[in-house]
């Protein structure tokens, strides 16, 4: 019998270990660390204290286990809540404590905020998921001598940051103002493959949270369609978020046996928490089958989920290059085993679409057959791969999984972000002369590695190279001289670089087109390229708005001439015409000769490009005379003396 039994055993374990494999994302424990900037300035970014429900939901949707703890910062660093295991009790103290959020601090030092709130890190852990948010309004601001601002914002670059990256740590940061320092911001997180976000107003501040807890924790949820949504009966607990206005019609549920709950209901299972704008509720063992929610729709509702029946995603990058392709994987566990066999697996249909800004929604094909972008067949890891378009933004990766008996839902969102800003300044149009400049952003590459390389297409002419010098601002710039060809010229771009990590990149950027109009696909994304060519053309304006004044000269000039000789003034004023007509061709023939780039790369033009780069408040000054006013002038001057007794 003894012997039968560790037969019987032994079949067991086999086939256990044929029905699951390793998973592509092993169990971890979330550890958040939360920072929150309290200097005077938030008394203008966030009058309202919107902090504080922010920070409030944020502890409330933490799950059970997780470690976490806050600080606040301002010119020194105090612990709002200890780092501790998320449980109830620390979840009412976090409610509590969030009512001492001020706005009364005198600097924002940011450098002792991250070394104080990641102390106890002294190194690298593979089984803890360690994430840091940040949130401020300003820039490293230490004392009121500037010289030891920059600094300390130095050495969180140079020291701070390196450490932080060796030992895993995600920083997801969130600037409440256009005045925060957005560079280092993006810089920190991009580095460390966190999340970064610019908060418009303090009333963006709840749902921006929202993602940065979503970025930070291995989240389960089911998918809600028409305000309905599926419970499956491994669903051990979940929780409900539901954003609304404030003042609205308060939400109900209505479980499977269309019974119908509120923040009234009494039942022990059930905790049901009102806020302003949003409603949390989890309930504990929740009755399989269909929910429906009696309240607005949103599309940052959620239903989070606590079950042994899992889905899975591999390591996914928050921060793509243009055009960069990278593999999607998901797998199914059961408590935390990757489910291999194949009659359950036949029942799974996995959907996946790319939606990139702005509506744009590309489904893309998991396989797990061993064929095109799947290695196995058979093991329960569904592939597929994405390719990141040219359209700089917010991306979005939406799974959907139906097995019959369940559904789930998981999403990731990624930026595509260009490693560089161009700018392309308009000189002298008339003359041809233009500016290009590339700057690079040294949140993405080493700008000491950056390498241009450009082409010039003209309409008729024979392409030729662009030569490439840098600048103080740290611009590779690139003068443009004579393109003065009627119809559409193009030029090409490519960059050769190292990534922050050191990793050689090429890229070619799209082709920038002037003529007529200058087209660059790159600019309807300010925050990612800077385009400083002239939006108004100056020359164009001031050509209308002298047309405009000889019109209304004209008009008066017409009147006084009435009474003179009609044909002597006709004759007088075509002479005049074609005189000035020869004459500016001359001039321009003599300009398409003239080889001097002295005359052509004006550097104050340059510099005030570059300026635009950096700060982005004006458009580049140019010479808003139009050559057709001096003609006119001189036309009328000439008519006047030979009009002259």
């Amino acid at each position: 019998m003894k012997k039968l039994a560790r037969i019987f055993l032994a079949l067991i374990i086999v086939s256990c270990l044929l029905s699951m494999r390793t998973t592509i994302a092993a169990e971890k424990t979330s550890d958040i660390r939360v920072l929150i900037d309290v200097s005077g300035s938030m008394k203008k970014h966030d009058p309202h204290n919107l902090r504080q429900p922010a920070l409030k939901l944020l502890s409330s949707l933490l799950p059970d286990d997780t470690h976490s703890g806050v600080w606040l910062f301002a010119e020194s660093v105090t612990p709002l809540i200890s780092v501790g295991k998320v449980n109830d009790e620390w979840k009412s103290s976090a409610t509590e404590q969030a009512k001492k959020i001020h706005s009364s601090g005198l600097f924002t030092h940011i450098e002792a905020a991250l070394t104080e709130a990641t102390s106890d890190w002294k190194e690298k852990d593979d089984q803890r998921l360690r994430s840091v948010i940040m949130l401020t309004d300003g820039v490293v601001d230490v004392s009121k001598n500037n010289a030891e601002s920059q600094a300390s914002r130095e050495r969180v670059l140079s020291t701070l940051l390196p450490q932080l990256r060796d030992m895993n740590i995600k920083l997801h940061t969130i600037a409440l103002s256009e005045s925060a320092d957005k560079t280092l911001l993006q810089r920190l997180s991009q580095a460390t493959d966190g999340w970064f976000e610019v908060a418009n107003s303090a009333d963006e501040l709840q749902r921006i949270f929202l993602r940065m807890f979503e970025k930070s924790v291995q989240l389960d949820t089911v998918p809600i369609s028409d305000n309905r949504f599926t419970v499956d009966s491994s669903v051990n607990e979940m929780t409900i978020l539901l954003f609304h206005l404030e003042q609205a019609a308060p939400i109900h549920l209505v479980d499977p046996n269309e019974q119908i709950l509120s923040a009234q209901s009494t039942s022990e299972n059930i905790r049901w928490s009102q806020n302003p704008t949003y409603d949390l509720i989890t309930i504990d063992q929740p009755p399989p089958g269909l929910w429906q929610i009696k309240g607005p729709a949103d599309p940052d509702n959620k239903v989070m989920i606590v079950t042994d029946l899992r889905v899975n995603l591999g390591d996914l990058p928050n921060y793509v290059l243009p055009g960069q392709t990278f593999r999607f994987t998901a797998e199914i566990t059961d408590q935390g085993e990757r489910i291999i066999q194949e009659s359950f697996l036949q029942l799974v249909m996995m959907e996946l679409q790319h939606i990139a800004e702005p509506d744009q929604v590309n489904p893309i094909l998991l396989n797990d057959e061993g064929s095109e972008q799947d290695d196995i067949a058979g093991d329960g890891l569904f592939s597929g791969i994405i390719s990141a378009t040219e359209a700089s933004g917010t991306h979005k990766l939406m799974l959907e999984v139906d097995g019959e008996t369940f559904q789930r839902s998981v999403e990731h969102t990624f930026q595509v972000r260009w490693p560089v800003t161009v700018d392309f300044a308009v000189l002298d149009k008339e003359a041809g002369a233009y500016s290009l400049s590339i700057t690079p952003k040294t949140d993405q590459i080493r700008p000491e590695s950056l390498r241009v390389s450009g082409k010039l297409h003209p309409p008729v002419s024979r392409s030729y190279r662009l030569t490439f010098h840098p600048n103080e601002a740290g611009s590779l710039i690139a003068p443009i001289e004579n393109a003065t060809e009627a119809g559409k010229h193009a030029v090409e771009i490519t960059l050769h670089a190292d990534t922050i990590d050191g990793e050689p990149l090429r890229i070619s950027l799209p082709p920038i087109t002037f003529g007529e109009t200058i087209e660059n696909p790159l600019s309807p994304e300010p925050d990612n390229v800077a385009i400083a060519s002239n939006d108004v053309d100056w020359l164009f304006v001031g050509g209308i708005a002298g047309g405009v004044n000889v019109l209304l000269g004209g008009i008066g000039f017409i009147g006084w001439r009435m009474w003179r000789k009609k044909k002597q003034r006709v004759k007088t004023t075509e002479d005049a015409q074609e005189n000035q007509k020869m004459e500016g061709e001359h001039s321009v023939d003599n300009d398409v000769q003239d080889d001097s780039p002295d005359e052509v790369t004006k550097e104050p033009s340059i510099e005030t490009s570059t300026d635009m780069i950096e700060e982005n408040t004006e458009l580049p000054k140019g010479d808003s005379t139009s050559i057709n006013d001096v003609d006119i002038d001189q036309l009328l001057e000439e008519e006047k003396k030979n009009e002259e007794p």
